[in-house]
């Protein structure tokens, strides 16, 4: 499979189009810009380092993808800038250890921005291109039918895939990549599965729809590959004793600077 070949920061490029002005976001959608371009300068002293080049290869991966249903199905998944901020935020920073510096990611967007796709993406992304052998990839939700929807998301995507789809094997509930042995499948708190994982990729979508923080404690718990990443995206909750909640007010003070954490990473577009 071949990848298109970089040409551009395009994660420093929309952070830059942010601060100028010329990208209109919200509040801590720009402090999630602000930290990546002080990061840039400053983040060597703590070990810090991007690497545009995975960055891109990250974000061009997405094309050879097709977007599952509406009224562009089968059309190439072109992410839009914020979009391409965050895939190449998440992929592209590096930690003192060599290693990817994100582990956590909340993403918190409007109704109908596209979250499942995304989320799918990443997953299909960490499947199949990382370099992880025996990675586990998984959609991860309080129940299977939740849990499905992120993952039939990423099977509509790749089976459209002429570049993709015959690398992969798929069976019932899930999809494989027997090059590096990984699999991507649907995980419910509701199966005794949840125990005993090794967690490369967990893909979390409507985070405020979970009654507590059972699932992102199992998978805290079997984040054990060399470089994982739980991945969590909603839309705004409203109970403030909800796990949404609790992370949702973590990466405000990580973007805020009340809070250190080099391995966490929040984009909440909000008005």
């Amino acid at each position: 499979m071949t990848l298109a070949p970089p040409v551009a920061d395009a994660v420093t490029g929309y952070a830059r189009a942010v601060l100028a002005g010329e990208v209109v976001v919200g509040q801590l959608a720009r402090l999630a810009c602000e930290r990546h371009l002080r990061d840039l300068e400053i983040g060597h002293e703590r070990g810090l380092y991007f690497e545009p080049t995975v960055a891109l290869r990250a974000i061009e991966f997405f094309r050879i993808l097709r977007l599952p249903d509406g009224p562009n199905a089968g059309e190439r998944f072109e992410l839009l800038p914020w979009q391409e901020f965050i895939v190449g935020s998440l992929f592209g920073w590096y930690g003192p250890d060599g290693r990817r510096r994100y582990r956590y990611a909340y993403v918190e967007t409007a109704r109908a921005a596209g979250k499942s796709p995304l989320a799918a993406g990443i997953g299909l992304y960490m499947l199949a291109m990382d370099g992880e052998m025996g990675a586990q990839v998984y959609s991860a939700a309080t129940t299977r039918d939740q849990a499905k929807i992120v993952f039939n998301d990423a099977v509509a995507m790749a089976e459209k895939s002429p570049a993709f789809w015959p690398r992969l094997t798929k069976t019932v509930n899930n999809l494989a990549f027997m090059q590096l042995r990984s699999f991507f499948r649907p995980l419910a708190s509701e199966a005794s599965t949840m125990d005993g994982l090794r967690v490369h990729g967990a893909m979390v979508d409507e985070l405020h729809e979970h009654p507590n923080g059972e699932v992102l404690a199992k998978l805290r718990t079997g984040m054990k590959s060399s470089q994982p990443l739980l991945f969590m995206i909603t839309t705004a909750g409203y109970d403030r004793h909800s796990v949404c909640w609790q992370e949702h007010e973590q990466a405000i003070k990580v973007l805020e600077g009340v809070l250190d954490n080099d391995t966490y990473f929040g984009y909440l577009a909000t008005l």
